[in-house]
């Protein structure tokens, strides 16, 4: 300190030369004043800047995590999006694959099963062709035996003996077979007896009648045989076109599961590359928001250290100063400049002249400041004007002093208050943004649930109303099925009928006009209008049994057209029965999985109706909160920058008033 006094009067050697009135210490401690207020003013627009800057720093901070948290929270969803994707996808690979494999399965199964039929089908029809071959084998020996002996034709024995070739005639009826053509053309026959031991054979006695009667029961036998065999290859028939039928409609059913799982794995992976694209843009956000933040809050660190380390700065300067000034005014210094400077008679009584010839300082001060509050129209400047005018011993300077310390922290108070209503206009402004675009998103969730609900019922009801339909429609044809059999059945059976009526009538008739052709005129001397025999009438019964042969050949035509329609309403009525139980059971199935999909979506909307209700009350409590703020931070009357700009020149006016109470005095 004592430094800087020897400084000031060093330089101010000069000022005494000038010839100036005032006296080197008192212009010292004029200069010193000068920095005091200098200093106080520049600390406290510092001050006032480091607020703003250090609001700056929380609301950009505050954004930046803001930002972040978004941002992170969009990483988190879009991630569990493409996990959720990629195990969609995976699960419709094996999905695809397996109803590949099983198509194939049903492919294979169905050839094995065409396989099979054909070959039990050439068997059948191996097997019919030699029980036909034994059949007409045997009417044909029966039809020989049964004729009267001397009828046979020795020749003819070769009928019976053919049978002795067939596969399918036990070894008894041929060792029978054999004993028989033995007796009758011992010489012919090469039948092995081997089996059969001597005495059996000569105490065999064949009746021709035995014979015939077992080869009767024999033929029947084969006949039964034939007719079941042909029973069971129908059957067969019928349960390998139902089984083919069922294969169709499952590899059908399959084919359109693979396709549609094939689609949804196709639109997978489109949304897959949208979204992973969109979570690296992202993540390249996140690190630029990341590096932001950590480079901003070093930045406002070391400018919170720069400022802390100026205001130190600052007020060490300032003590010096009134360190200064105290010594400067003390005895020693200002003393002794008085008692040992010459020539200070004149200015000594020129300033009580000039105090004299005019108003005093305090009141100049006063009315300078009554001046600029009636500028100003400031009401702190005329409320101290008015105090200090009514109290002529208060210490004008004083009151200045404390009136501009108040107002310039007034001022940072106020500066930090606007930080605070800044910020939490912010954060109320980022709040209520985010809760109404989240009511928006809500809302939008159950709109979705809500229509997603509506069309699974709809489609629930449709399937439904089809299954409804299909029962009915199986229903109806089953019952015209049953009629339709039923006619013709009948019909078939009239048909036969007729047939055999027909047969008859036509037979009555050829044998009558058989007979009547040979008639003979018993009359030696005929009427002369009888030139020859009645036979009858000959020419219409060949137009009689010419139109009854007609009608039986369209009986014939009835019955064999009438089975054949049986037989393609009943195939028809197959199919149209098996294709509506394969539909049936394929709705049934949809039912079910929308119903369990409803169960599913009735409990989302409601969490996310719940969700909706909540996001309401915190948005509805921050508009509460912005109207609790309005009145302390927006519904003020005027803008800070205002309220700042008028202090700063009430300060202004306030530090003039004091230069000149301070000039006043030291003159």
């Amino acid at each position: 300190a004592m430094k800087f006094v020897t400084l000031c009067l060093v330089c101010l050697g000069r000022v005494i030369g000038l010839g100036l009135t005032v006296s080197p210490v008192q212009k010292v401690i004029q200069l010193l004043t000068g920095m005091t207020q200098k200093g106080t003013e520049e600390m406290h627009a510092e001050q006032r800047l480091f607020a703003t800057y250090s609001q700056w720093c929380d609301d950009t901070l505050f954004d930046l995590k803001t930002q972040i948290a978004s941002v992170t929270d969009t990483i988190a969803k879009e991630s569990a999006q493409v996990e959720e994707h990629e195990d969609t996808i995976q699960t419709l690979a094996l999905g695809i694959q397996s109803a590949v494999t099983e198509i194939g399965s049903l492919e294979q199964e169905k050839k094995n099963a065409t396989n099979v039929r054909e070959h039990a089908r050439e068997d059948f029809l191996n097997t019919h062709k030699d029980f036909s071959e034994s059949i007409e084998a045997l009417e044909n020996a029966i039809k020989f035996l049964q004729r009267q002996a001397h009828d046979r034709e020795q020749a003819s024995l070769v009928q019976v003996r053919g049978l002795l070739e067939l596969g399918l005639i036990p070894q008894d009826t041929k060792r029978a077979l054999g004993l028989f053509l033995q007796q009758q053309q011992p010489e012919d026959v090469e039948f092995d007896l081997a089996t059969s031991s001597s005495s059996e054979a000569n105490a065999y006695e064949f009746q021709s009648t035995g014979v015939v009667d077992m080869l009767q029961r024999l033929l029947v036998k084969f006949q039964g045989e034939r007719t079941n065999l042909e029973t069971e290859e129908q059957e067969f028939s019928h349960a390998h076109n139902l089984l083919v039928s069922d294969l169709d409609a499952r590899v059908e059913s399959k084919s359109a599961a693979q396709a549609q799982m094939q689609m949804r794995s196709s639109t997978t992976k489109e949304a897959h590359v949208e979204v992973s694209q969109s979570l690296e843009l992202h993540k390249v956000e996140l690190a630029e928001d990341q590096t932001a933040e950590s480079e901003t809050a070093s930045l406002c660190t070391q400018k919170r250290a720069d400022f802390d380390a100026r205001q130190k700065l600052r007020s060490e300067e300032l003590d010096a100063i009134s360190k200064a000034k105290e010594i400067l005014s003390s005895e020693v210094v200002a003393g002794n400049e008085a008692k040992y400077a010459g020539g200070t008679t004149a200015s000594s009584t020129a300033l009580p002249q000039l105090r004299s010839d005019s108003m005093t300082t305090p009141q100049m001060a006063l009315r300078f400041l009554s001046t600029r509050a009636k500028e100003l129209k400031s009401a702190v400047l005329a409320q101290f004007v008015t105090r200090a005018a009514a109290d002529p011993f208060v210490k004008v300077k004083s009151l200045i002093d404390d009136l501009i310390t108040r107002l310039q922290e007034e001022a940072i108070s106020e500066v930090t208050a606007k930080g605070w209503c800044d910020k939490e206009l912010a954060t109320n402004d980022q709040t209520r943004k985010l809760k109404t675009d989240k009511v928006a998103e809500l809302h939008a969730d159950v709109d979705s649930l809500r229509a997603t609900l509506a069309t699974l019922g709809e489609e629930i009801a449709d399937a439904s109303t089809e299954v409804a339909k299909a029962r009915a429609e199986e229903a109806e044809a089953t019952d015209l099925r049953t009629k339709t059999k039923a006619q013709n059945t009948q019909a078939i059976t009239d048909a036969r009928e007729a047939q055999t009526a027909v047969a008859q009538a036509v037979a009555v008739l050829k044998e009558f006009y058989a007979s009547a052709a040979g008639a003979t005129v018993l009359m030696q001397a005929p009427p002369p209008i009888f030139d020859s025999p009645y036979s009858g009438q000959q020419g219409r019964n060949q137009g009689v049994v010419g139109l009854l042969e007609v009608i039986q050949s369209n009986f014939a035509q009835l019955e064999a057209e009438t089975l054949k329609g049986e037989a393609a309403a009943q195939a028809e009525y197959e199919k149209l029965a098996s294709d509506i139980t394969v539909m049936v059971a394929g709705n049934e199935r949809d039912i079910k999985n929308k119903q369990s999909q409803m169960v599913h979506e009735k409990e989302q909307l409601v969490s996310v109706e719940q969700d909706l209700e909540d996001t309401q009350k915190e948005l509805a409590s921050a508009v509460d909160y912005l109207e609790q703020l309005k009145p302390t931070c927006l519904n003020t009357g005027v803008t800070f920058a205002e309220r700042d700009g008028a202090r700063a020149k009430e300060i202004e006016a306030l530090q003039e008033a004091l230069a000149i109470l301070t000039q006043m005095d030291q003159q």
